[in-house]
């Protein structure tokens, strides 16, 4: 039996999980929710966290652009994914304010408001061999 979803169908998975996820985090204690088994809020900043503790937020030498990290590539026939900072992408979608313009087999190409940004793999691409030719 395949199990195998489609790209339209894995997206609506991974939707439906992210608002899960994001119901549960904003509905907190009302719905008997302990916040402090859950740690900290993944959704807020140092300089927020340190606002709401009542301090001011540690001085980090961090750049302000963003730092992207391109993990991983999978390209079969039309379907291209990528896993850029954690997060997996489709063409189409957004990270950090950015929109994924492309997935190529090396490197993805980012647009923004301060123009494109192609983010390259540190290691080499490995064509896997498949029953169906090189994918």
């Amino acid at each position: 039996m395949n199990c195998a979803l489609g790209v339209e169908q894995r997206v609506a998975v991974r939707n439906a999980l992210c608002l899960c996820i994001l119901f549960i985090v904003l509905a907190g204690n009302s719905f008997g929710i302990d916040r402090g088994l859950w740690g900290r809020n993944p959704f807020l900043t140092r300089e927020e966290i340190a606002s709401i503790q009542g301090r001011a937020a540690p001085v980090t030498n961090k750049p302000l652009i963003p730092q992207w990290d391109l993990k991983s590539i999978l390209i079969s026939g039309t379907d291209r994914v990528a896993i850029i900072n954690d997060y997996i992408v489709t063409v189409g979608d957004y990270i950090r304010g950015m929109k994924v313009l492309k997935i190529n087999r090396s490197d993805v190409v980012l647009g923004g408001k301060l123009g494109n940004t192609v983010i390259r793999l540190k290691q080499p691409s490995i064509p896997i061999e498949t029953g169906k030719g090189v994918r």
